[in-house]
């Protein structure tokens, strides 16, 4: 954790009434957590904060902080999440092109493909903002693998406004994404101001039909990894084949291997053959 709190009071959320301002840890204490994990046998650590973007310390920003990690310590594998979309700076994108221990996976949260709901939502960008991101992301790290938070059935979502974020979904083919239905949390914007007027069976309509969608392109991204050649980390065994293994590419995806359990903690060569909407399957290289 290099951060907690938010500062943001995104109108659905209640985590900055509950985890208070955003605090920021000094660099330097980061990266002694970091060197102590190595020196225990850490090959991959994440840095975690609700908006690390917006992480300051004695004139440190989160993309300094991300190249004093890669630089001063001797981990192999470098990740962050959360970033929120109105805070991610050319300097970060600019990063992922340039330091090759930063993973090519950025979570970034659209939430939905309305600017009128994204105002109401209090998330301070527009889509067309947020596509932009997107696009100069490509640029600098081809192949990079993204995934979201997709909300449905926020108060006053009409139709049309759902269509936005499938059509968002449709344009942008996420990896991945968590999706979710609207529900009210006491003690936020939201649940104080905006009725909660989409009637729950219209939610669940609506959240099945993304995830439809959603599935259908996760698969389809998936099938270009196939005859492909990654770095995986074994992080633990298949839980219904203790003969395979499981691991993280360096895009986040997870991906199953014939393998013996002796090479958990290990990063490996791994050619994927098949893959489906969530999960890729390979064979050890070498």
């Amino acid at each position: 954790t290099i951060t907690r709190g938010c500062n943001n009071f995104c109108s659905y959320c209640i985590v900055p009434y509950v985890r208070g301002r955003e605090r920021h840890r000094s660099a330097d204490a980061i990266i002694g957590d970091v060197n102590l994990m190595v020196e225990q046998g850490v090959v991959e650590v994440t840095l975690v904060g609700q908006n690390v973007n917006s992480y300051k310390s004695d004139g440190t920003d989160f993309p300094d902080l991300l190249s004093r990690v890669a630089q001063e310590t001797d981990i192999k594998r470098l990740r962050f999440i959360t970033s929120h979309p109105k805070d991610i700076s050319d300097k970060l994108i600019d990063l992922f092109a340039s330091e090759p221990k930063l993973m090519g996976h950025l979570h970034l949260p659209l939430q939905c493909g309305s600017d009128e709901v994204l105002k109401n939502m209090f998330r301070g960008y527009s889509y067309g903002h947020y596509k932009k991101r997107i696009d100069r992301l490509r640029v600098a790290r081809p192949g990079i693998s993204l995934t979201t938070d997709l909300i449905v059935g926020f108060p006053g979502e009409t139709y049309e406004q759902f269509q936005m974020t499938l059509t968002a979904a449709r344009e942008i083919r996420y990896d991945s994404a968590f999706m979710f239905r609207y529900s009210s949390r006491s003690g936020t914007y939201a649940a104080k101001n905006l009725p909660d007027d989409i009637p729950e069976e219209q939610k669940l309509t609506r959240l099945q039909e993304l995830i439809e969608i959603q599935k259908l392109i996760s698969f389809e991204v998936n099938q270009k990894e196939v005859g492909l050649t990654d770095d995986v980390l074994i992080d633990g065994v298949s839980r219904r084949d203790d003969k395979v293994l499981k691991g993280k590419t360096s895009g986040n995806k997870t991906v199953l291997v014939p393998g013996s359990s002796d090479l958990i903690g290990s990063i490996v060569s791994v050619k994927v053959h098949s893959a489906d909407s969530w999960t890729l399957h390979g064979d050890l290289v070498g």
